[in-house]
């Protein structure tokens, strides 16, 4: 029997089965079922009366028949679960569904291949980013707990009058309060998909200050990629991971020599915004907290300094971005340093110094002192916090110098750097104390 052929049985007798069995009169019909990233052939099965169906993948029991399972039993089967799911559907409201009024509410974005998708995406409103492609989605409510979605069409458009255009920018506002968007770092996640509430236990009590993989999805973790395509996303991302304000600062107006202080007022992006376009780029800092001024320590106007007499021989920065000009710190041909270039550059310089600290350590009879190798801006400036908290325990003073929009990771910090400087006080006396 061939696939049509199995098709047209399984039709009859799930039709058949429906009504001696269950007494439900129904209408079954095939069609092609396209899914995003898949597509399959399909029964949809309806009572008469109904809108509402289900569908059967004959596709998958076609595989069953040719494996050898008895067609009587997939039939039984199908027919079983057929009367099982339109049972047990959820009652959709649908003057709702035809009222973009209200659907737009529940919008959300999911982002997906653009090649492998192609058929389907000329049914279907969509938006290119890069090769991934935006669609949309109206939440819907399935059962009292769960809920699930519909993709939608061109159709859909058509019916409720409105363009591509004010879909997707009816998503751009909707999704992030259906769908919020969750950043998470990789340790967190590792522990949520093992069932593990105590990281401790799995060797990833990493603090947050510290993680340097992050997961971005969205609550309840389903179609979680489509947060690339939210307006606020890269936004969200930076104020997560930090953002790169050291390379905004430009000679002219971030850097006060005379008065050795430096104002952070704006921070450096090369990620992709919401259209996936990636490009250098100006933004204003994430928080008020963020923009604030920072007094010079000798060893950073010496820097400055140093770095400015350089560049008035090898040449100043000589690109323009966002209308934001003389940047203090450019490569080798006067262009902006990208931050993948700095964390390099960090990589280089730890290899470096390892290699001569083994050679020295080996001559000296010693073991090597060496540097971790996975240290980043990041890491730098929380080593850079850690200090500042050994050293000052006004906690205010130290959250604006860092930028901390929320005391808690200041405090966080300093709780960490005051453990330490107490252990190592304490270190040093004992045998002093005679009690």
């Amino acid at each position: 029997m061939d696939f049509e052929q199995f098709k047209e049985e399984l039709a009859s007798s799930v039709k058949e089965i429906m009504y001696s069995k269950y007494g439900m009169e129904v209408e079954v019909e095939a069609r092609t079922m396209e899914k995003m990233n898949s597509s399959y052939e399909a029964l949809t099965v309806k009572p008469e009366d109904s809108i509402i169906g289900v569908n059967l993948n004959a596709t998958a029991l076609y595989q069953q028949y040719e494996k050898g399972i008895d067609i009587d039993v997939i039939t039984s089967k199908s027919a079983e679960l057929a009367e099982s799911a339109l049972n047990s559907r959820p009652d959709f409201d649908i003057d709702s569904f035809k009222d973009y009024s209200k659907m737009k509410e529940t919008l959300t974005m999911e982002v997906v291949s653009a090649e492998r998708n192609a058929a389907l995406l000329e049914t279907v409103p969509h938006r290119i980013m890069e090769d991934m492609a935006v669609v949309y989605r109206f939440e819907v409510n399935t059962t009292s707990s769960e809920r699930g979605s519909i993709l939608v069409t061109n159709q859909m458009l058509d019916q409720y009058g409105i363009t591509a255009e004010q879909l997707h920018a009816d998503a751009l506002i909707h999704a992030p309060e259906v769908k919020p968007i969750v950043i998470e770092g990789m340790a967190q996640v590792l522990a949520k998909q093992m069932g593990v509430e105590d990281l401790e236990m799995l060797g990833l009590n990493i603090p947050p200050e510290q993680e340097q993989i992050f997961v971005a999805s969205v609550e309840g973790n389903v179609h979680g990629a489509g947060v690339i395509a939210y307006q606020d996303f890269m936004e969200k991302a930076s104020e997560r991971v930090g953002g790169e304000e050291a390379l905004a600062l430009s000679w002219t107006d971030s850097i006060d020599m005379e008065n050795r202080i430096v104002h952070v007022n704006r921070s450096f992006s090369d990620r992709p915004d919401e259209f996936g376009e990636c490009k250098k780029r100006i933004q204003t800092t994430k928080t008020d907290a963020g923009t604030r001024d920072i007094p010079m320590v000798q060893e950073v106007f010496d820097a400055f300094l140093m770095e400015y007499e350089f560049q008035k021989i090898l040449g100043f920065c000589n690109e323009e971005i966002d209308g934001f000009k003389d940047f203090i710190f450019i490569s080798s041909n006067q262009n902006v340093l990208l931050p993948g270039a700095v964390n390099r550059a960090i990589h280089s310089a730890v290899d470096w110094y390892n290699e001569h600290e083994v050679a020295a350590a080996a001559d000296e009879g010693r073991e090597p002192f060496l540097l971790p190798e996975e240290i980043t801006c990041h890491i730098l400036r929380h080593t850079f916090c850690t200090r500042l908290c050994e050293n000052e325990s006004n906690i205010k003073v130290i959250q604006s110098l860092m930028g901390h929009r929320d005391i808690t990771t200041t405090m966080n910090i300093y709780a960490d750097a005051t453990k330490e400087k107490k252990q190592e006080i304490m270190a040093h006396l004992e045998g002093k104390i005679i009690i």
